[in-house]
């Protein structure tokens, strides 16, 4: 049962993480500037970035991914075709950055008051002024770039308005930062386990390790909750603030990783 478990896994990270996608066989399909090619430290860059968005009265766009990962290349490709790139570049300042194989990019995310992204690619709307991300609750939305359709990305990134969330207590914001915050610290752990895994499958060229399918779904299964559980604990925040009530909020309790010890 458990080989036939992880041949199932193996097929899943071949036909929807790392197989290339027709963007990544065709070059001439994707814009240079949706290429993951500038490296996630780059904060001059960055800088520069929210200082256009400010002199030209646009959002800023921030995508981190890298081109070892079929939805981030999916999102590049998508982002390339001449109505959603016209679009695009009237309403935002667009940033591509590159994260490696998960080593880079924490400082990035973490200059707009989130600890750590968790997916690939991650799309952060940001209002330069601020510095606000304005769609928090979104930011695992877009691990699964390949899988949207045009009208997902017309939907997303032209027809909607972003705006800032609704305040809530004080005491509740510090509750649900300080508990984002753990699981960011153990998210970038993990990354430090799985990247060089990562690395060592793609630059083999072969198929990936058993370890590293085990130790990817582990981790996954972690990240990919965090931006929702936040998004619930807000929920909380915002009833409490409805009712005129204010108690700590019910936190979730997760369950430890294989490679952790004494945390959770």
């Amino acid at each position: 049962m458990m080989s036939f478990r992880l041949t199932l896994i193996s097929l899943f990270l071949c036909l929807s993480l790392f197989v290339p996608s027709e963007a990544a066989t065709n070059e001439a399909a994707r814009n240079p500037d949706y290429t993951f090619t500038v490296k996630a430290t780059d904060l001059a860059l960055l800088q520069t970035q929210l200082d256009t968005a400010v002199a030209e009265d646009k959002l800023l766009l921030v995508v981190l991914g890298g081109e070892w990962c079929h939805d981030s290349v999916a999102l590049g490709e998508q982002f390339s075709k001449p109505e959603l790139h016209q679009q695009l570049q009237h309403e935002f300042v667009v940033g591509f950055f590159d994260v490696g194989y998960l080593e880079y990019g924490f400082e990035l995310v973490q200059h707009f008051n989130e600890p750590a992204y968790w997916g690939t690619p991650t799309v952060m709307v940001i209002d330069p002024q601020t510095k606000h991300i304005l769609n928090r609750a979104d930011l695992f939305e877009w691990s699964n770039a390949a899988s949207k359709t045009e009208a997902d990305y017309f939907a997303y990134f032209t027809a909607q308005k972003f705006t800032a969330p609704e305040s809530i207590a004080t005491e509740h914001q510090q509750q649900i930062e300080q508990f984002v915050q753990t699981q960011a610290d153990r998210v970038i752990a993990g990354y430090a386990v799985v990247g060089p895994l990562l690395r060592d499958y793609k630059e083999s060229g072969g198929k990936p390790s058993a370890e590293f399918i085990a130790k990817w779904t582990e981790l996954r299964g972690l990240r990919s909750q965090i931006p929702a559980l936040r998004t619930e604990l807000y929920q909380q925040a915002f009833a409490q603030k409805k009712s005129g009530i204010n108690v700590p909020l019910i936190l979730p309790q997760l369950e430890q990783l294989s490679w952790e010890s004494g945390c959770c």
